[in-house]
């Protein structure tokens, strides 16, 4: 959060006098109507300052009736019942919450088609490897690449699993490696170097996840429709 807020201040994006900052350790000498915090956690990250918030955890504040608390993103699909737990959290204090369900305060992270291009141009990228996203977001991307000049020889679609070496040829796909999803029965408190198999064996509680998870995001993006129902599986 931070470097999210010196980054932009630095390069005169984000215009907040010095005298407006104040550090965590001060808040306290201020009245609730006088600071703004600006937190992470509004997806619902357990640990995040706001889910900290939410369940009196937080070493630094402690929300009551007398604070707005905005959430300015939608729920991103697998992460409703999350987001769901901080909401509750946050109203069991009596605090005043704003989200995206009930005013439009959603603010994306996602750059628009011609803040891309503007980028592209300031790079002037030799080589472009769009990542992040599904197939087709990655194929648009590429193609946005190329209407700013790059050449299509030039432009590398990858799937997961793709090895890309970088050398003196270039960039290029050049076969792949295994890449799929890894079922971990327990919990690892350190991975280290070791080497993990899939198991054939999914604890019941794992695959509850998955399926609400894949369903989830099969409703949202067949529906668009908000709150979603997600049905539970229940072992019997």
């Amino acid at each position: 959060m931070n470097n999210n807020v010196t980054l932009p201040r630095s390069l005169g994006v984000l215009r907040i006098p010095d005298a407006s900052l104040v550090d965590i350790t001060e808040i306290n000498r201020f009245g609730p109507g006088e600071i703004c915090v600006i937190s992470t956690g509004s997806q619902g990250e357990p640990r995040s300052a706001l889910a900290l918030m939410a369940s009196e955890s937080s070493k630094w504040l402690a929300i009551g009736p007398s604070d707005t608390v905005i959430l300015s993103s939608h729920p991103i699909p697998g992460n409703e019942n999350d987001v769901s737990r901080v909401l509750n959290g946050l109203v069991k204090l009596d605090a005043e919450v704003v989200h995206s369900g009930l005013h439009d305060v959603h603010a994306t992270g996602h750059p628009r088609q011609e803040k891309l291009k503007t980028l592209l141009d300031v790079l002037n990228p030799e080589w472009f490897v769009p990542v992040h996203g599904e197939y087709r977001h990655l194929a648009a991307n590429a193609r946005l690449a190329q209407s700013t000049g790059i050449s299509a020889e030039r432009t590398v679609v990858c799937e997961d699993g793709n090895q890309i070496p970088l050398d003196d040829r270039g960039v290029r796909r050049s076969g792949t490696v295994p890449a799929g999803h890894l079922y971990v029965d327990g919990i690892l408190d350190d991975l280290g170097s070791a080497v993990l198999h899939t198991d054939d064996t999914v604890t019941a509680d794992t695959l509850q996840r998955t399926i609400r998870r894949a369903t989830g995001q099969f409703v949202d993006q067949r529906t668009r429709r908000r709150p979603m129902i997600v049905p539970v599986v229940v072992e019997t």
